[in-house]
């Protein structure tokens, strides 16, 4: 799709726009954009127009990287997407507000549509963004209780959420049929889960384009450390180094839940190119994680 011009999000003009005219912009423009790319071909599938399209995308990646802006406070990260993170180009405070500001232009756009379903589904979007991340803060003080079921509860609120959004979108803006606007709803969300999955083992990866783990500094609840027994984990958290040993027993479980989901996706009702490409980016992002240990 063209160009969603994600660093042109204030005016210039504006006292914003001045405070913002020096910040190296890359970790808004330099992302994969997947979930643009797929709201795009979803809603080609269903002969949304263009313009329309364009709204979602854009306004779903300015949302994805509003919680980045406030996730690498909150996590003291150093680096995003190959630059110096927001936060460490400016202040803690305004890169809470800039994520904030993107927010609301977010809402704003999407307001043009003048689509109430959308605007509905967004805003319970939004609040399961930040359930999430009250979850995640209460559960990464109780290291010890760390397991599989307590990752996936953040997972899904913090990252299937808003996959949900993405692949539910075009249908909702199409007025599509319910029961498929469920499917649709669940199958994002469990590819949310999965992407949760694969970015919390790429913690661990030999060459990451992150701050490398971050998780483990922070003592975060990841889903690598959710699979290990306490004793283990207790060990990582504290020496702060991971074997591939230790990281094996996650690989296994994901590439489980990687066949689960390309089952779940050829059973959805449509042979559309979006289905095809996803299973392209399966094939090519999500599988063979182990060479990158």
């Amino acid at each position: 799709m063209s160009d969603l011009n994600l660093d042109q999000f204030y005016d210039k003009q504006s006292y914003f726009g001045e405070q913002l005219e020096a910040v190296n912009k890359s970790f808004l423009t330099n992302g994969k954009k997947l979930r643009a790319y797929f709201l795009n071909s979803i809603g080609k599938s269903l002969d949304v127009n263009e313009d329309a399209t364009y709204i979602m995308a854009r306004s779903t990646e300015m949302i994805h990287n509003a919680t980045l802006c406030h996730d690498d406070v909150i996590d003291n990260a150093t680096m995003r997407r190959e630059t110096p993170s927001i936060n460490q180009q400016i202040d803690n405070k305004k890169s809470v507000l800039v994520g904030d500001f993107l927010l609301a232009r977010a809402i704003q756009e999407l307001c043009d549509l003048k689509s109430l379903p959308l605007l509905k589904e967004i805003s319970k979007t939004l609040e399961l963004l930040s359930q999430g991340e009250f979850i995640q803060d209460d559960y990464s003080k109780e290291s010890s209780s760390w397991s599989y079921e307590k990752f996936a509860e953040v997972a899904l609120h913090k990252t299937g959420s808003l996959f949900a959004w993405t692949f539910k979108a075009p249908y909702l803006y199409a007025q599509a049929d319910e029961k498929l606007i469920k499917q649709i709803s669940d199958l994002g969300e469990s590819f949310g889960e999965l992407f949760q999955m694969r970015d919390d083992l790429l913690d661990f990866a030999k060459e990451t384009d992150k701050t490398s783990m971050i998780d483990i500094e922070n003592q975060n609840i990841n889903f690598v450390l959710c699979m290990l027994d306490n004793e283990q984990r207790q060990r990582v958290l504290t020496e702060k180094s991971i074997t591939k040993e230790q990281i094996n027993n996650a690989l296994s479980f994901y590439n489980q839940k990687t066949e689960q989901f390309e089952k779940d996706l050829e059973a959805f009702p449509s042979d559309a190119q979006w289905t095809l490409e996803i299973a392209m980016i399966l094939a090519t992002h999500f599988k063979d994680l182990e060479k990158e240990f």
